[in-house]
Order: structure tokens, then C-alpha cells, then sequence
């Protein structure tokens, strides 16, 4: 899992350039669901000892949550890679 999110992050960082270069301001982030805390924990502490994560804002480009989270309320539950409760509206991830 952590190799796919290399990849996604990869990706994200050459979108924002792409925008920044057309002049679009706007912060593209992964959100990344588990289906069980174990895995959720795990995942989350190989992203922090991965040095293709050290980069600064990364607790803006990856959001991380439980699916029976999502399932039941989109905009409850998230977490940063430091375990910070992130406001999906407030990031202007949400409009409702």
C-alpha cells in the first residue's frame, strides 16, 4: 500500500506544478481509507519513516480515515499523518 501511495503522491506533486504553472491556486490532497485501525496504524507509520513523504505541508496533501467513517459521515473522522483531526470545510475540501 505504501508503494501505491508513492506513486499517488508522485503524481500530486506534478499536478500542483501543472497548476501552478496555468495559474490555478488549489491544493489536490490523496485521501486514503482502511478498513480496520490495525492497518490504518501500520500504514500510517511506514508513510512517517518513508523519506518520500518529508516534505513540508505534507499534513495538507494526505488525509487518512476509517471507511466505516466515510460510510457513515464524509466529513467526520479524518487525520493528518500526525494524527491531527483535519476540518474537511475548513481545508475547503467541503462546500456543505
Amino acid at each position: 500500500m505504501v508503494s501505491q501511495l508513492e506513486m499517488l503522491f508522485q503524481i500530486l506533486d506534478t499536478s500542483k506544478r501543472v497548476e501552478q504553472r496555468v495559474g490555478v491556486d488549489a491544493t489536490p490532497c490523496i485521501l486514503v481509507t482502511f478498513d480496520n485501525e490495525s492497518l490504518f496504524k501500520k500504514v500510517v507509520e511506514r508513510i512517517k519513516n518513508n523519506k518520500c513523504f518529508w516534505v513540508e505541508g505534507i499534513e495538507h496533501l494526505m488525509l487518512f480515515n476509517l471507511d466505516m467513517n466515510v460510510w457513515d459521515n464524509f466529513a467526520f473522522g479524518w487525520s493528518n499523518i500526525f494524527g491531527e483531526g483535519v476540518d474537511l470545510k475548513r481545508m475547503g475540501l467541503m462546500e456543505f
